[in-house]
């Protein structure tokens, strides 16, 4: 492991601790030398920016996050996330169409429905 990765690892150990503190008004215990390796090999799948999209999402939907569950189940909270994205895009299409079709609806017939 070469001091960059080192560096990368313990910025997004830091970074997982402060969010977490910002949303339990308490910081995590964690054990930085037995994360060292998980979060390295995260690292080697998704670059820091990733992981931090990733934690700030993992910390806003779990009732109970953990550094360590975070480091094993990533793929499966990456996943969630992309769902969730998909899910809000389609939301927000259906609300663009239904204010057209209200638009539509006042044109044909007035604005008897305000």
């Amino acid at each position: 492991m070469t001091q960059e990765q080192s560096k990368q690892i313990h910025t997004i150990i830091s970074y997982f601790q402060a969010r977490y503190k910002e949303k339990f008004n308490r910081r995590p215990i964690v054990n930085r030398n037995k994360l060292q390796w998980t979060v390295g090999n995260i690292l080697q799948d998704l670059s820091m920016k990733e992981i931090k999209t990733l934690i700030d999402f993992y910390i806003r939907t779990d009732k109970n996050p953990s550094l360590m569950e975070f480091c094993y189940e990533y793929d499966e909270i990456l996943d969630r996330m992309n769902l969730e994205s998909v899910d809000l895009e389609n939301r927000k299409a259906l609300m663009r169409k239904t204010e057209e079709s209200v638009i539509e609806f006042r044109k044909r017939y007035g604005n008897a429905g305000k």
